[in-house]
């Protein structure tokens, strides 16, 4: 093998190297990416689920505070008729 060959057979590993560098650049961009998206949509998901828990959770609240305010007022009216 001439130092001509040789030299060309250097200079195309170097360039298919530096081509596999770059795909797998853009590879790990794209699985980042993507892992980002997941990632994001997993918060909104969560996001949606504790709006939906605190929603159920007030009305929740408010029944029970209705639940109290008739206890009481059938409380004091029992009070007061003796």
């Amino acid at each position: 093998m001439s130092n001509e060959e040789l030299y060309d057979r250097m200079r195309q590993q170097r360039m298919l190297r530096e081509e596999l560098r770059d795909k797998k650049k853009e590879l790990e961009d794209m699985m980042r990416k993507e892992h980002a998206l997941k990632q994001n949509s997993r918060n909104q998901d969560m996001q949606s689920d504790l709006i939906s828990f605190s929603n159920k959770s007030d009305q929740f609240g408010l029944v029970l505070v209705y639940m109290h305010f008739y206890i009481f007022i059938y409380w004091v009216a029992r009070s007061l008729n003796g």
